[in-house]
């Protein structure tokens, strides 16, 4: 395989139309007000979607436009709704497919933005196909890119046998091209492996009627890993393994991409995720011993359709007879203490006299007096719950 050296992306400007002859009325067009692609849209939309999403600056590099020219690109995708963008970690935001995005483009793959444990790898694989892309022998071989996103569609989990490369690169059955009808695998390693686990993933991918060479392009620290699996192999099969560095541009620039480093922000958005779940757990828990009326009340409704198999709708239709009563004892306060005012207060004056003298006789003076509120509140709080899906219900 030819040497290559590139560590820097060199931008290729696009060449632009001759602007049509002005007039002094253009006649307006039949998709007046719909977003136009291009060529270069449609390419571009498809490495997005065959590559889970794709960071600005590389993305730049593959349309081959200035950076400063991406953002009204990807403007006119986010506007014709086929795209997403963000910030997701460090470095330049990202551009992921939506649903309508893969529909359009015919990918069919499930639309999600990138994995945030995956940024990094995702990025160097990106950078590889443009690295490999950049020498001359991909163009005179007519070379193509076979994702690794569309390999693991053509081989489910459930039958899927092996180790699946980062990608592949077919070579046409060109005449006169040294790899003619070759097909090479390509592993981007950014961090080091199990010396063993390397070299069973290189036996797997070398094995008969597999790839003719695997092309392994990798980061500083997982390099002598890779060099040391490779010098392990068979002699007959250590001449299908290049071993070559990764481009400068494959790591985030501005941020460090150690391994550790990566540990560091992976264990922050951990840390970040449980936190705001507890945090969410401790609010509910106020809330259901701060209203615990409510609580008593739906916990019994709740009990109760479960045992007899009732449906969400009849603990509703109680909650609304019970509002009959609550009804009815509204116009009796009204007609003991005129004024709306002190009659909404009770119930409050109810449930705060039950924490102050928290015996049991306590609590239960303050649900008596608050129960044509708690009642029927919570029996509708039961009903919803109840009604959540995947609820086994006694027939």
């Amino acid at each position: 395989m030819p040497a290559y050296a590139h560590d820097t992306i060199p931008p290729v400007p696009a060449s632009s139309p001759p602007a049509p002859a002005a007039s002094s009325r253009p006649a307006r067009r039949a998709d007046a007000g719909q977003v136009r692609l291009s060529q270069r849209d449609i390419d571009g939309l498809l490495l997005v979607g065959e590559h889970w999403g794709a960071p600005s600056d590389l993305l730049a590099a593959a349309l081959r436009v200035e950076p400063d020219r991406l953002p009204p690109i990807l403007a006119r995708w986010r506007r014709a709704g086929y795209a997403a963008t963000g910030r997701l970690g460090p470095g330049p935001g990202w551009c992921w497919l939506t649903r309508d995005g893969m529909t359009a483009t015919g990918l069919g793959f499930p639309a999600t933005r990138p994995a945030l444990g995956r940024l990094a790898h995702l990025r160097a694989i990106l950078a590889a196909r443009l690295w490999m892309q950049a020498n001359p022998a991909w163009q005179q071989g007519q070379a193509w890119w076979h994702s690794e996103r569309r390999l693991r569609a053509e081989q489910p989990a459930a039958g899927r046998r092996g180790h699946i490369a980062d990608a592949e690169i077919h070579w046409p059955s060109i005449e006169g091209s040294p790899y003619a009808g070759q097909v090479w695998a390509i592993e981007v390693e950014l961090t080091p492996k199990p010396l063993g686990r390397t070299a069973r993933i290189m036996t797997g991918l070398l094995a008969p009627m597999s790839y003719a060479q695997v092309i392994y392009l990798t980061a500083p620290q997982a390099r002598p890993v890779v060099t040391r699996a490779a010098a392990s192999l068979p002699p007959g099969d250590q001449p299908r393994v290049v071993v070559r560095d990764l481009p400068g541009y494959a790591f985030t620039r501005g941020a460090s991409v150690t391994p550790w480093a990566w540990m560091k922000f992976t264990i922050f958005l951990w840390l970040l995720r449980k936190t705001l779940k507890l945090a969410g757990w401790l609010l509910l828990a106020v809330v259901v011993i701060t209203a615990w009326p409510v609580t008593v009340v739906a916990a019994a409704g709740y009990l109760t359709a479960w045992l007899r198999g009732w449906p969400p709708v009849r603990l509703y239709r109680t909650a609304a007879w019970v509002l009959v009563i609550t009804a009815a004892w509204l116009a009796a306060l009204e007609v003991r203490v005129p004024g709306w005012r002190p009659a909404l207060l009770t119930p409050v004056r109810a449930w705060a006299h039950g924490w102050d003298h928290r015996a049991a006789a306590a609590f239960g003076h303050a649900f008596l007096l608050v129960a044509p509120v708690a009642v029927p509140a919570g029996l509708a709080l039961g009903g919803v719950l109840w009604a959540r899906p995947g609820r086994g219900r006694r027939t």
